[in-house]
């Protein structure tokens, strides 16, 4: 796999987390007269679920393999 698609697989949780940051902006901008403080919880979710996933990996990369259990 080239380097630039091995570093995209890798960040592509932390990727989207920065991508829901960055979508609060339009959503102040154009969504200001809807119910805002919905938009605004949803984009939070998103972002803190992208971010969540990417501690996950990155904590099951490093974890240390677990034998199997004995029968």
């Amino acid at each position: 796999m080239s380097g630039a698609l091995e570093w995209l697989r890798e960040n592509r949780y932390l990727l989207t987390g920065w991508f829901w940051i960055a979508a609060t902006v339009p959503t102040l901008l154009w969504l200001k007269d809807s119910v805002l403080w919905v938009a605004l919880m949803s984009l939070y979710a998103n972002a803190a679920t992208g971010f969540a996933a990417n501690e996950a990996r990155r904590a099951r990369k490093n974890a240390e393999p677990v034998a199997p259990a004995e029968q």
